[in-house]
């Protein structure tokens, strides 16, 4: 197999819009990740890639390495061999911006009109688009041939622009080809063990459907079910030969459920479903956890229950931080008419990327070794899960741990004969008709029959959905599964099988399905402790003209917010001052407006009339004035001479004095604006009097028209 990196350089504001308004504040937003950063879908890029490899190329290389899709018959629906990586700023300029707090500075505003066929605008047409700057981001193909590799590089000269407005100047692009490199397969020089663990962590966003319709408000799953890891291994379903009934459909061989990993590496597990916390409080803080403690607090404080989220296990639990799921819209492609296709809206709910998983692989002793060696060296590397893996979603890599991250857990004694199955990972069972059902007999938890469940102490949270099969394009036969997190209580005299336990109960244990814990400690907790903050990677610093024109524009938002402030406080302080007309404010802010340095602006304004050696210093400037201008070598300020000298008097001195020394005094104060070069000073200076002339000007024909 064979990879392309590339990097995609833009020359002007581009946009791939995120489907989603931004209220009164835009029109249109771009899609950005879960930092706030700006990437290109892999969908993007595949799809401009499949543009110039139609013209380029013959149509079973556009098939092979694309894909193909046929809406009249679903059957011949097939993904190509290449996998698109989203686009993306490199890790050490996106920890800085984000270090930095600078994604606001990645955005433009860019206004937009309708114009009708008259060349006049449309009524209540203006829309307001948010735009990122110009960058250059990084991406991978990969999964396809040395030939095919070599054909795709050559469509790269073919795209020049892409994402919203590209046909009118936005979007403007080159992709380059980095490097092309051969991904070797996984060695299989793996340890001998009965049970593998490995670490799963996204390089994309994952999304998982937690229901097969294809209408209304799709959620993700929290978890990522054993049969997306059987799934990797099937697609090397033939290699296996006369094993592969072994490995996939006798139940011997387990994938387990991957559940996130903390900031610390420490394994998590499910919320248990007996957990509950007072109403309007976050869970962590006081957990009731039997059904006394629920009814003594029951007027007071209002349990309700905890359904859904993870925490660590071990002497001391504690929260976990949470998965940060996040939203987009998309809409299905009309090849022929090469645009989005009517009717076809949809959402993604997606898992963040950059989040570490873990699972387990096992095998009953029966399965030769060197067979479950195969299937864990088939894990190992990059691979792909869940919706839309060829593009955008889907990237994982896969590594081996050495351990179980998962701690050695207490049992908890009860001292009675109530015993607690706490589900690890989904549980599916069959009554004696072949039906799902969610009441398993007592021999299919490891009891006697004379058992009984304890329903006041059960609580069991449930899930009914298709699964997706993919060799057959179809989908398999209803499950009713209890969902992980739930806990069964069952009166017996005798403890269950520990053997049958460990092994697994129910159905769909090649799955993952089937683990359970008998009595945990971490069941009858009081209260967890606080989550774990990520750690923040320290990012180096990198020469990059991005990162110098995020500082300056930051920098420059700051000077301009600080100014207004000052505008806002000077002119309350001048708002008494109502003796200048608004004429004369123009005229100050037109200096101001014309100056191109402070110098000359302060000359323009404040220079005072030098006295004339051979006539008197109060009748020089009528003089000259008479005698005609092309005589005279020097001219007051706009505010010292004439009928403004008298009418502004004292004030012109206030003003000066605030300029050269109060306002830069003031701008001084703000921490960002400590060290500011003195070019920006003197810009902020002159802005200062164009933006108070202004507001001045406002307030003086507000009394001039009488209001």
């Amino acid at each position: 197999m064979t990879e392309i990196q590339y990097e995609l350089e833009f020359f002007s504001p581009w946009h791939c819009g995120s489907g989603m308004t931004g209220g009164q504040d835009a029109d249109y937003v771009p899609i950005v990740d879960k930092d706030g950063l700006p990437f290109v879908p892999g969908k993007t890029v595949k799809g401009l890639f499949r543009e110039a490899a139609e013209v380029l190329f013959d149509g079973d290389f556009v098939t092979r390495v694309f894909g193909y899709n046929d809406p009249r018959d679903t059957k011949r629906e097939f993904n190509g061999s290449a996998v698109w990586s989203n686009a993306a700023l490199s890790r050490e300029i996106a920890q800085q911006i984000v270090a930095k707090r600078q994604t606001d500075e990645l955005k433009l505003n860019r206004y937009f009109i309708k114009i009708d066929e008259r060349g006049q605008t449309v009524d209540k047409s203006l829309r307001r688009g948010e735009f990122i700057v110009p960058m250059t981001l990084r991406g991978t193909i990969e999964g396809m041939s040395d030939d095919d590799a070599n054909k795709l590089a050559k469509c790269m000269g073919f795209i020049k622009r892409l994402g919203l407005q590209r046909s009118r100047g936005f979007g403007v692009c080159r992709f380059r080809m980095l490097k092309k490199v051969t991904v070797s397969s996984v060695a299989n020089s793996l340890p001998s063990q009965r049970e593998y663990y490995f670490r799963c962590r996204f390089l994309t966003q994952i999304v998982l459907n937690n229901t097969g319709a294809t209408e209304g408000v799709m959620d993700t799953l929290e978890y990522i079910p054993g049969s997306n890891f059987m799934g990797i291994v099937a697609r090397e379903y033939a290699s296996f030969g006369e094993d592969a009934f072994l490995v996939f459909h006798s139940g011997k061989v387990r994938f387990g459920v991957a559940y996130p990993l903390d900031a610390s590496g420490a394994a998590t597990l499910p919320c248990p479903a007996n957990w509950f916390i007072p109403k309007q409080k976050r869970l962590g803080e006081q957990i009731f956890s039997t059904p006394k403690e629920r009814e003594d607090n029951q007027k007071e404080l209002q349990p309700k229950q905890v359904r859904g989220g993870f925490f660590v296990p071990g002497s001391a639990p504690r929260l976990f931080g949470g998965l940060g799921k996040s939203y987009s819209l998309k809409s299905a492609y009309d090849s022929e008419k090469r645009r989005a296709e009517d009717g076809k809206l949809f959402g993604y709910t997606a898992l963040p990327a950059d989040s570490e998983w873990y699972f387990s692989l096992s095998a009953d002793d029966d399965v030769p070794q060197e067979t479950l060696r195969r299937v864990a060296a088939a894990l190992l590397g990059r691979k792909q899960i869940g919706r839309s893996r060829n593009a955008q979603y889907g990237s994982v890599e896969i590594s081996l741990l050495d351990k179980s991250p998962l701690p050695q857990l207490q049992t908890a004694s009860s001292g009675t004969k109530l015993y607690c199955l706490y589900a690890a990972s989904p549980l599916a069972f069959i009554d004696e008709n072949g039906e799902p059902t969610l009441t398993p007999r007592m021999g299919d938890l490891g009891f006697p029959d004379d058992a009984k469940i304890d329903m006041l102490n059960t609580q069991i949270l449930y899930h009914k959905y298709c699964p997706w099969n993919g060799a057959r394009k179809s989908r398999d036969a209803e499950r009713l599964v209890i969902l992980p997190g739930s806990v069964i209580a069952v009166q017996s005299e005798t403890p269950p099988d520990r053997e049958k336990l460990a092994h697994g109960i129910g159905v769909f244990l090649s799955e993952g399905f089937g683990r359970v814990m008998c009595n945990p400690s971490f069941l009858h907790v009081a209260k967890l402790g606080p989550a774990l903050k990520s750690a923040s990677a320290t990012a180096s610093a990198t020469v990059s003209p991005l990162l110098d024109y995020l500082d300056r524009r930051r920098l420059d938002f700051r000077i301009l917010e600080a100014v207004y402030g000052e505008v806002e406080k000077f002119c309350g302080q001048w708002k008494a001052k109502r003796r200048i007309t608004a004429s004369q404010w123009g005229a100050v802010r037109a200096i101001a407006v014309a100056s191109k340095t402070l110098p000359e602006m302060m000359d323009w304004l404040f220079k005072e009339e030098q006295p004339n050696a051979e006539s008197p210093a109060e009748n020089a400037y009528e003089r000259v004035i008479k005698n005609g201008r092309d005589v005279h070598s020097h001219h007051p300020g706009f505010l010292r001479h004439g009928k403004m000298a008298k009418k502004w008097n004292n004030l012109a001195d206030a003003l000066k004095d605030f300029l050269t020394i109060k306002f830069r005094d003031n701008l001084m104060q703000t921490k960002e604006l400590r060290n500011i070069d003195k070019d920006r000073l003197d810009s902020a200076t002159m802005l200062f009097v164009e933006l108070f002339a202004s507001q001045m000007a406002k307030q003086a024909r507000t009394k001039e028209n009488g209001k």
